[in-house]
């Protein structure tokens, strides 16, 4: 696990390059790619990010008060709004993309197709497994 730890920290680190490049962090890169093919909602991106609502919150409050984002009624739930991306968004979204060109470029040239197709399958089967185990308390024998 050292090692999954590792890599989570130094592709963070670089994202936080990447995105820093264009005056963005990783985490407005992460909400607005979120909401960038359909409107979600602060849990929905939450969970899916695996972070807490609230810190989610936060970054959204501020990509809306930047009109990065717009925000507009849920029909399925009157007090949770769901988000999307605004024209502003998706031009900063863009430029973001644009200056992660070069590391998923290296990215691409380091591995082959085949192992690319094969991690991102380890990746969701780690990250089902990990979410399906959320409730086992650490330490305990199960």
């Amino acid at each position: 696990m050292r090692d999954l730890y590792e890599a989570a920290a130094a592709v963070r680190a670089q994202g936080e390059r990447v995105s820093r490049s264009v005056g963005q962090s990783v985490a407005r890169w992460q909400v607005l790619y979120m909401v960038a093919a359909e409107p979600r909602t602060v849990p929905t991106v939450a969970r899916r990010l695996g972070l807490c609502r609230q810190s989610v919150q936060r970054t959204v409050n501020l990509l809306v008060a930047e009109e990065l984002l717009v925000s507009h009624e849920n029909p399925d739930h009157r007090r949770s709004r769901l988000y999307r991306l605004a024209p502003l968004g998706r031009l900063v979204l863009d430029s973001i993309n644009g200056a992660a060109v070069p590391w998923h470029r290296a990215v691409q040239e380091e591995f082959q197709d085949h192992e690319l197709r094969h991690f991102s399958d380890s990746l969701r089967r780690l990250t089902r497994l990990a979410r399906s185990h959320a409730d086992l308390q650490p330490g305990g024998d199960g």
